[in-house]
């Protein structure tokens, strides 16, 4: 649990003097040695970590199903292709199957810092966000969804820009690894709706109504896609999350909406964001009652936390200098408790989660453990 901890202080304390400075056009060489900083740490975390996460053992488990797989077989998996196809031309290379994780580090650290250095205005608060909310732990387990969603993560910005075919282009290369990615095609039309007190209305009045018919829904849903999620019999249905985990995410919203019009004012993507957020909230609360829904909310809620934490951070630093600019004292320390709030959010956040043991990421164990086969002979 102390490596967690670590990281997330440690990349924060490092990025505050790489990162004072930096706008989206100003300050790009420090921001790219502390990015790639961040790279480097999540890559070799994730990459030599053995048994860590619930999932582990389970891609551990189909990658030695490829070695002995034809390509033929490969082609009739259920699985996404964009997933299968790449690691059975590696079971030609190695049949360990550490690279395949290695590999899988590689993209997702890859693809997170490339969205920050484009779409952040603070690096680092960023990397604070991404940490302390439970995402880097999630790409320690979700990896096939990890990666359709950090690509889906480029495409909200097309909705923005107003590119449907681009938006269209990368939600299904994202299906490819992962098919819940398909779930985001009519969010084009959805996420352009501006928030406000009616839409928030009707969306409160819909998730209500969802955790309250959300068995007939899910069976509904679960005759067509999903077949092995029985909403009575699988325990990802049948078992929920805890509220902790929603409220977490809620605190979040509530900043988010309560600056909107702010947020908006700083850039039109915000106004996408915001909505892309509620919706990641939304399955983040079906969640605690049917677990597997929360996962549906990566899709929504990795780009938002991203590119959205410093803009509000930034936003209320701005409106309190605003306020008490004339007050020098004040000027200077309340826009330091403001983020010292952020902070002790993110931490509280951050222990939160690593008690409850979130995504079976603790303990952390490495390759040079002397952890055996991090029990993948139990999960066979």
């Amino acid at each position: 649990m102390l490596i967690y901890h670590a990281l997330l202080i440690g990349l924060t304390v490092i990025g505050i003097p790489f990162c004072r400075k930096r706008g989206l056009s100003e300050g790009k060489i420090p921001v790219k040695i502390y990015l790639f900083l961040v790279f480097a740490a999540f890559f070799i975390l994730a990459a030599i970590r053995k048994g860590t996460g619930y999932d582990y053992n389970l891609y551990a488990t189909w990658y030695n199903q490829l070695i002995f797989d034809d390509y033929d077989r490969v082609s009739a998996w259920s699985r996404e292709k964009g997933f299968a196809v790449p690691l059975k031309i590696l079971t030609v290379i190695t049949l360990e199957w550490q690279p395949m994780f290695a590999i899988i580090s590689f993209v997702v650290a890859a693809g997170i810092v490339v969205y920050i250095y484009k779409n952040s205005t603070c690096a680092y608060m960023s990397v604070a966000a991404f940490i302390s909310l439970g995402f880097y732990y999630n790409s320690l387990n979700f990896m096939r969804q990890f990666i359709a969603a950090v690509i889906v993560s480029f495409a909200l910005g097309c909705i923005d820009l107003k590119q449907p075919v681009r938006f269209l282009v990368l939600t299904l290369f994202a299906s490819c690894f992962h098919f819940s990615a398909l779930l985001m095609l009519p969010f084009y039309f959805i996420l352009k709706i501006r928030m406000n007190w009616a839409a928030l209305s009707v969306y409160c009045v819909i998730t209500a109504l969802s955790l309250v018919f959300s068995i007939p829904a899910t069976e509904f849903v679960t005759e067509y896609f999903y077949k092995g999620y029985d909403p009575v019999k699988s325990v990802h249905m049948t078992a929920g999350l805890p509220a902790t985990y929603a409220i977490i995410f809620g605190i979040l919203f509530a900043v988010f909406y309560a600056f909107k019009e702010e947020l908006i004012k700083k850039r039109g993507l915000n106004s996408v964001l915001i909505n892309s957020y509620f919706f990641g909230l939304y399955f983040e609360v079906l969640g605690i009652k049917h677990s597997v829904l929360s996962r549906f909310a990566l899709l929504f809620l990795i780009a938002p936390v991203l590119a959205l934490t410093p803009d509000a951070i930034s936003v209320i630093v701005q409106k309190i200098k605003d306020k008490y600019g004339k007050y020098a004292f004040r000027n200077k320390i309340l826009p330091a408790l403001a983020v010292s709030a952020f902070c002790v959010y993110g931490i509280t956040a951050n222990a939160i989660l690593l008690s409850n043991n979130y995504n079976g990421v603790v303990p952390y164990r490495t390759v040079c453990d002397n952890g055996g086969d991090g029990g993948l002979a139990e999960n066979e």
